[in-house]
């Protein structure tokens, strides 16, 4: 934008022989580069979406104009977000059911279960948008879930019956 304003696209004229677009007392409009900012705010503010645009953008690059200007796609970003989010969920839920599942040992399981649902808390409370209430919510019924499955005997705890088979 600056290079356009002062006629150098091309980015080969000195600082003195630039020619603004505009003149008299606006011809210093843009002289400072931080006054340049864009006003469109970007599709998704969560953590996950900013480190994503922000260290890997290279990835989502569109095209050029020029070799000062390259274009990422909010919409990729989106949707690898959106995948890496899913994957995400899922393996937080059956990687905690299936390693309920494997353990007998009844402390362990207790144990298993505060991990899993710290990782999960930490996982929605860092990488989304979610408010507080929004993650306690969705943590307490993460955790009902798991407790739910491991209270049902279908963890790898084992059964007292003592009936004969048959």
């Amino acid at each position: 934008m600056e290079k356009w304003f002062h006629n150098d696209t091309a980015g080969t004229k000195s600082v003195s022989d630039r020619t603004p677009q505009l003149c008299g007392a606006s011809a210093d409009i843009y002289a400072d580069q931080y006054d340049l900012i864009a006003l469109r705010v970007p599709a998704d503010q969560d953590m996950l979406s900013n480190f994503v645009q922000n260290n890997l953008g290279v990835f989502f690059q569109n095209g050029t104009r020029d070799n000062d200007t390259a274009y990422v796609s909010e919409h990729q970003i989106s949707k690898f977000v959106a995948i890496l989010s899913t994957s995400l969920a899922s393996i937080l839920l059956f990687g905690a059911v299936i390693s309920l599942y494997i353990v007998n040992n009844p402390r362990a399981l207790l144990g298993m279960l505060c991990g899993w649902t710290v990782l999960f808390a930490t996982c929605v409370g860092l990488l989304t948008s979610a408010k507080r209430d929004q993650v306690f919510g969705a943590t307490a019924a993460y955790v009902a879930v798991l407790v739910v499955f491991v209270s049902g005997n279908l963890g790898g705890a084992s059964s007292s019956c003592s009936c004969p088979p048959g």
